[in-house]
């Protein structure tokens, strides 16, 4: 019975306990998802209040005197820290914050102040401290539930120092709330995913308009989506808006000069660039300047234009458009024929470490125009510039330049031996070709011999081969193989005929290899050197009618040939042979001696026969 009454007496403390434990309910150490929301005393939400609707310093003299207990410190902290935030008092108020976390008596309340006080780093514009804050957070506190608020800030931060790739890690993890939706477009939006960017830009809208319209960077980076995307009126729309903020609407006139230039409204373009040039941030100011210089060229005011990038060249050399800017002057330049100091401008391109795609097709450009203009310089620039554009993607423009080069002997090799090595099949070929045929030009024949065993390992043409091997033995003065490999060609093109006449009285059988010069002579046609080879060997052998003919072809390609017009004089009779004698021009010459002593041969004949 005893025992009973213990147990019955036992039960209904317990239960007291538990009553008292709930009436004496401090809510204040429970956790909330922010500390402003866990503030119940009336002194300090009237303090809260009072900071929020503008009166700081009314809000400051309520706290002065309060006295605080270990389970209001907490937030007694953390009002004082929001107050002295809005006052400016940054330094002191980061102290609170520091404070509200080392009194918070649960580490769910510790959580929240150390959550705090990352923001208000943030809102403090210290993104970089911010950054360190949120990340050891996270380490921290990775089980929290406030994990999702704090990948939030931390995505914020990055974008704000410029790590867009690592924010928009964070922001993927930051929910699908319009705020992150919002800040995730913003940040695709600088990566240039303009699409991707939209797309978020219309989820975040359709999710939270009111806080869309009330945020300066938010409407700034939509209404330059809309632009990058070709929606001019839409962006005008927004870029237009009321923006709150400075900053971000020197930013809009930016865009807004871009849009009137892009309509050649070169007056209102120049007011809003002039008007971006006095924004905070150097980025804009960078672009401000560039694209007054460029409205000044597009107006035709070559001198301000070329102050403009003269200006910008010398003020941002890391600037994005560094190069284009080197590149307009030298343009300018280049166009009124100062060729010296457009070197100069685009010489400088060589010091970069790497180039942008389109500054090196402007650079080809550069080179085509200096090969018409001036080709000694446009080697000059090659040598400067040229390893910058080694790459297969611009083989076109490489071969090109081979043609351009020729006669230069050291970046002509140089580029051939580059594409002998780095180019497409064809042009692989079609370089090792180059190199053997300059080494027999230069006397190298061991080298070409070499070069030669290397084209049999890749998939050469057996004619070409044989041509190679051909100015090989005609280099070594071996005119009958030069000849042979010359006949063994499957077919014949025009830049053989050369060879082959140099070497065909040396051929095994002349008169089968003269067979096949006149009928590949005849299929692919020559100039005159071929055709009075072919007349001088069929005059040689006394068939005079055929020597004729192709004295007379050799004269259709080279009127004034005065050994064709000997030939063909003599083989012709009466006055039409006279005429061909009487164009010899060259009296002083040999045949000109000679053909005025037919002329007098042919004047006595012409006499004689008239008496007779």
């Amino acid at each position: 019975m005893a025992y009973l009454l213990l147990s019955y007496w036992n039960m209904k403390m317990t239960l007291a306990v538990f009553l008292i434990t709930i009436i004496c309910w401090v809510p204040e150490i429970l956790p909330a998802l922010t500390l402003e929301e866990g503030v119940i005393s009336p002194e300090l939400k009237k303090a809260l209040h009072l900071t929020d609707t503008g009166h700081p310093a009314e809000a400051l003299r309520s706290l002065s005197g309060k006295k605080t207990d270990p389970s209001t410190a907490t937030y007694y902290h953390f009002v004082y820290g929001r107050v002295l935030e809005k006052m400016n008092k940054t330094g002191e108020a980061l102290e609170h914050y520091r404070s509200a976390y080392f009194h918070a008596p649960s580490e769910e309340l510790k959580a929240l102040a150390f959550l705090e006080r990352a923001e208000a780093y943030f809102r403090i514009h210290n993104y970089y401290e911010a950054k360190t804050v949120f990340n050891l957070f996270l380490k921290k506190y990775g089980q929290s539930n406030q994990v999702t608020r704090a990948h939030l800030g931390l995505a914020q931060s990055l974008a704000r120092i410029g790590n867009f790739s690592e924010a928009l890690l964070y922001f993927e993890k930051a929910g699908e709330g319009p705020v992150a939706l919002l800040g995730k477009a913003d940040v695709l939006h600088r990566l240039g995913r303009f699409e991707e960017a939209h797309l978020q830009y219309l989820k975040g809208i359709a999710g939270d308009k009111h806080y869309f319209l009330n945020s300066p960077e938010h409407l700034f980076y939509y209404g330059e989506n809309l632009f990058q995307m070709g929606n001019d009126q839409d962006a005008l729309q927004y870029l237009t808006s009321n923006m709150a903020d400075p900053s971000f609407k020197k930013k809009a006139n930016l865009v807004l000069g871009r849009l009137a230039l892009k309509t050649r409204k070169f007056e209102e373009a120049s007011k809003l660039f002039s008007s971006a040039l006095t924004a905070p941030d150097t980025l804009t100011r960078q672009e401000a300047l560039f694209y007054l210089a460029e409205t000044q060229a597009s107006a035709g005011h070559k001198t301000q234009a070329r102050q403009g990038y003269q200006e910008y060249w010398a003020k941002y050399p890391a600037g994005k458009d560094y190069e284009e800017a080197l590149i307009k002057l030298g343009k300018l330049d280049l166009e009124e024929g100062r060729l010296e100091q457009s070197d100069r401008w685009i010489k400088e391109l060589s010091c970069r470490s790497a180039l942008k795609e389109k500054t090196l097709k402007e650079l080809e450009w550069f080179l085509l125009k200096l090969k018409e203009k001036a080709p000694l310089r446009m080697v000059s620039l090659w040598n400067f510039i040229g390893p910058k554009l080694l790459n297969i993607s611009r083989e076109p423009f490489l071969l090109l330049m081979t043609a351009a080069l020729k006669g230069q002997v050291k970046p002509y090799l140089e580029l051939q031996q580059w594409l002998a090595k780095n180019g497409s099949e064809p042009v692989k070929i079609q370089s090792s070709v180059a190199l053997v045929q300059y080494q027999v030009d230069t006397g190298n024949l061991g080298g070409a011999k070499e070069r030669i065993r290397t084209l049999r390992t890749l998939k050469v043409a057996g004619d070409e081969i044989l041509r190679l091997e051909a100015r090989i033995s005609h280099a070594q003065m071996d005119y009958a193989t030069a000849c042979e490999r010359l006949l063994s060609l499957k077919k014949m093109e025009a830049g053989d005929l050369s060879l082959f006449q140099d070497t065909l009285l040396s051929a095994r059988n002349v008169k089968a290899a003269l067979g096949v010069f006149e009928k590949n002579l005849l299929r692919l046609g020559g100039n005159s050197s071929a055709y009075i080879k072919l007349a001088d060997i069929y005059h040689e052998k006394g068939k005079k009618k055929e020597a004729l003919h192709y004295y007379q072809k050799a004269l259709e390609n080279d009127p004034l040939n005065e050994w064709a017009l000997y030939r063909a004089g003599h083989l012709m009779t009466g006055e039409e042979g006279r005429n061909l004698l009487s164009r010899i021009k060259s009296e002083n010459s040999l045949l000109g001696k000679i053909a005025k002593a037919g002329l007098k041969e042919i004047e006595i004949q012409k006499k004689s026969g008239e008496a007779l």
